[in-house]
């Protein structure tokens, strides 16, 4: 199906509030909405400001992203048997994947730093940035030491990821995307949507 959409960009954050006000007012007699903030504390302060502008206010639905993927995927994650990770569980992942990669002997240009304490932050997050941009990893194979290094670095993490029945942002976010996809949601999708200065995962 079409959906009409208007995106509204300002460095001014009255200007942005306002117009996600005036869109959710016009669509006030919705039966049911779906608003996603940066966290949960703000889009709870935006219901809050709309319900005592408009009064009585029903079925506004208030996630930050992160809360929204981890509801509609579920399901599916309880069926795995499979948790989100917090940052300190993918750090940890990243620390362990580092450690046995090195073991293993399989790395080349990193490792002088792999074994360092400072060395698991970055390469969590170098790892969960190639696979947020859905980045076929083994596609680095061959592009020179650090390619490979990376390959064997990120075989190791999902390893360990798997073995900690853990799944990382970029994995939940996967898993939501399919579950909205499907015909388990409810009407929970179905209705008008505000994005109020949605960050990353």
């Amino acid at each position: 199906a079409q959906h009409d959409f208007t995106i509204v960009c300002s460095p001014a954050a009255a200007v942005r509030i306002e117009a996600a006000r005036q869109f959710l007012f016009s669509h006030i007699s919705a039966p049911e909405c779906l608003l996603l903030g940066e966290t949960r504390e703000s889009i709870d302060d935006f219901a809050r400001d709309v319900s005592c502008r408009a009064g009585a206010v029903f079925g506004l639905h208030r996630f930050s992203l992160r809360q929204l993927a981890a509801k509609l995927a579920g399901a599916e994650l309880a069926r795995q048997g499979s948790v989100p990770a917090t940052g300190l569980n993918v750090e940890a992942v990243a620390s362990r994947a580092a450690f046995e990669a090195l073991a293993a002997k399989t790395l080349k240009h990193l490792t002088p730093v792999a074994g360092l304490r400072s060395v698991a932050r970055t390469l969590a997050r170098t790892l969960e940035d190639l696979r947020h941009a859905n980045i076929n990893i083994s596609h680095l194979a061959g592009r020179g030491e650090v390619g490979d290094d990376l390959v064997a670095l990120a075989g190791q993490y999902q390893e360990q990821l798997t073995q900690a029945m853990l799944v990382d942002s970029a994995g939940l976010l996967w898993t939501a995307a399919a579950a909205a996809r499907g015909d388990d949601v409810g009407s929970l999708l179905d209705g008008p949507l505000v994005l109020l200065d949605v960050a990353g995962i």
